[in-house]
């Protein structure tokens, strides 16, 4: 019997009585990696905690499957300056009271996918951006989650790291099988990673359109020079501008 990572319900949020977020409903199957695209502010962060629990609905429901396991990374790395490499990413196997031994070397091993095998003793004041950022990310994997929510992880990052990471974050997924939703606002970023992509409207959200992205599962670096990229690009581009002027 088919059973989604993800099922939304008329789900809506409001801030004092002004609407964030418009009724959505949406399902996403097991192992897809799905980007959340629309205008800054339009409320796509605000979704993302609402399926991550860390913000009640005002209405409808958000349900995660039959085990839901997620994990979130937040825009800012948010490393515990006083711990190392090692011990921020075990950090949460700590709060689930596993053995230090197993914690340590589960984090090494996380460390060593991000391509951090020999970071471990460092400490997060001796990292560029782009390191954190895969700390960070080594974080949110070590407990094996189920669905990955990511807001916005790499827009602080200069152009050639978030692009290197987003091909990080891409092979991690081929190769986990991994649920992922993306919040982002670069329109290739989202084309590049997704293999769906939801866009919309200013705020409040309204879902604007669900569609596909028409490119091979395979993608690398000469992806973003062919005509589909570009076209798949123009394609979502439109989308956006539509639900931008769009107004209730």
């Amino acid at each position: 019997m088919f059973s989604p990572t993800l099922a939304l319900t008329q789900l809506t949020k409001s801030f004092g009585g002004l609407p964030v977020l418009e009724p959505l409903s949406l399902t996403l199957p097991r192992g897809e990696f799905l980007s959340l695209l629309g205008p800054s502010g339009c409320g796509k962060s605000t979704l993302l905690r609402l399926i991550a629990g860390l913000e009640p609905p005002t209405s409808g429901t958000a349900s995660l499957g039959e085990t839901p396991h997620p994990a979130y990374v937040f825009q800012d790395p948010n490393l515990l300056p006083w711990r190392t490499v090692l011990s921020n990413v075990a950090l949460p196997l700590e709060l689930r009271g596993v053995a230090r031994t197993e914690r340590e070397q589960r984090a090494q091993e996380v460390l060593s996918q991000m391509g951090l095998a020999d970071a471990g003793a460092l400490m997060p004041r001796q990292l560029s951006g782009g390191m954190k950022m895969r700390v960070s990310l080594a974080r949110a994997l070590v407990t094996k989650p189920d669905l990955l929510l990511l807001d916005e992880p790499f827009s602080a990052l200069d152009e050639l790291t978030r692009f290197r990471l987003g091909e990080l974050l891409r092979d991690l997924w081929l190769k986990s099988g991994l649920t992922v939703i993306f919040v982002t606002h670069s329109i290739s970023e989202a084309v590049y990673l997704s293999e769906r992509i939801a866009v919309f409207s200013q705020r409040p959200a309204r879902l604007i359109a669900d569609e596909r992205v028409a490119l091979p599962r395979e993608r690398n670096k000469a992806t973003r020079g062919e005509e589909s990229f570009a076209r798949e690009t123009v394609r979502f581009r439109g989308l956006l501008e539509s639900g931008m002027g769009a107004q209730k």
